[in-house]
């Protein structure tokens, strides 16, 4: 990665970790946003699922490095030489996936509130490989819907228009019977 303040719109996969200054991690705590987070890294607004606060002195004596190894699928060797500098913080660190940049690309204030200390890849599937070209490969033929693009009713919308249809019929029947009755 070669500037780890910089989000692009395609990222997937990347995990930063920021050690937050003593004001924003009371007004994250007290305030139960992250919109104070956002100002200081200096970006419109971040989502709140991709965004995790953690009191260091609450993980007891697994730390930090071992709490990202666990939560995130981050390998042993990306850890090895950040493990040192992750285990000796103190107060509160944000950990921030890329979702929580909203697809948005970004360069975020590192130095203020919110001092960047470690980025990583996480663990699990590699990201999706986009190609030049453009076009849909052959195997995602006729994957994506039906011909004309129509979907087929489900079997409740099918059972709801015969119900539909028999209403109709016993309606005609009984006007009929009122018209001859009467």
């Amino acid at each position: 990665m070669s500037d780890a303040a910089h989000v692009t719109a395609r990222e997937h996969g990347v995990l930063r970790v920021f050690h937050l200054s003593y004001p924003l991690s009371m007004e994250a705590e007290h305030m139960d946003t992250s919109g104070g987070l956002a100002d200081a890294l200096g970006v419109p607004a971040l989502d709140a699922r991709d965004v995790q606060i953690v009191t260091l002195s609450e993980i007891g004596d697994m730390g930090l490095a071992e709490l990202i190894r666990r939560g995130y699928g981050v390998s042993d060797e990306d850890l090895a030489p950040l493990r040192a500098r992750l285990d000796a913080l103190t107060g509160k660190v944000a950990i921030l996936r890329s979702g929580a940049f909203g697809g948005q690309p970004a360069h975020l204030n590192t130095e203020g509130g919110a001092r960047l200390v470690a980025t990583m890849h996480e663990g699990g599937a590699p990201p999706p490989r986009i190609t030049a070209g453009g076009g849909a490969h052959e195997s995602a033929r006729g994957t994506l819907g039906t011909a004309g693009g129509r979907r087929a009713p489900s079997n409740a919308a099918m059972l709801g228009r015969v119900a539909m249809g028999a209403l109709v019929v016993l309606f005609a029947l009984v006007a009929l019977m009122v018209w001859i009755g009467g």
